[in-house]
């Protein structure tokens, strides 16, 4: 190990390391078809709700907060939309409304719950309220 400074050692590496370093890299690089499990792995982390392009775009665009609490709120919900049977659903919390596709986890869109007024949700088997 290399020293800089008074308090930090920084380890010294050779020529070979890096050289194994970068076949390491290549390695692990996807081949065309190939899939990550990492999103796999990190949607199973996060408790599984996957939010689409278009929910991640209405989130955005509707300044909704999808984190901490909301995030957990729509998880739980879905769990319970599971236990019950329910395919699609509307999901209604205190800040917004959310339909899901419950058996992929999928959020597939959300509404500020000051827009709810005169929007129509079709196709919807289930909703569940949440505080």
């Amino acid at each position: 190990m290399g020293k800089v400074g008074k308090e930090f050692l920084v380890p010294q590496v050779g020529h070979k390391d890096k050289a194994d370093a970068v076949e390491k890299a290549k390695a692990n690089k996807l081949r065309p078809g190939q899939k990550s499990e990492f999103g796999a792995l990190l949607k199973t982390i996060n408790g599984g709700v996957n939010v689409t392009n278009h929910a991640a775009k209405r989130l955005m665009e509707r300044k909704i907060d999808f984190s901490g609490d909301e995030f957990v709120k729509v998880n739980k919900a879905i769990d319970e939309l599971k236990n019950k049977g329910g395919n699609d659903a509307l999901i209604i919390t205190g800040s917004a409304a959310y339909i899901v596709d419950v058996p992929n986890n999928k959020l597939v869109t959300a509404v500020d719950r000051g827009e709810l007024k005169d929007n129509v949700f079709t196709n919807i088997d289930s909703t569940i309220l949440v505080d």
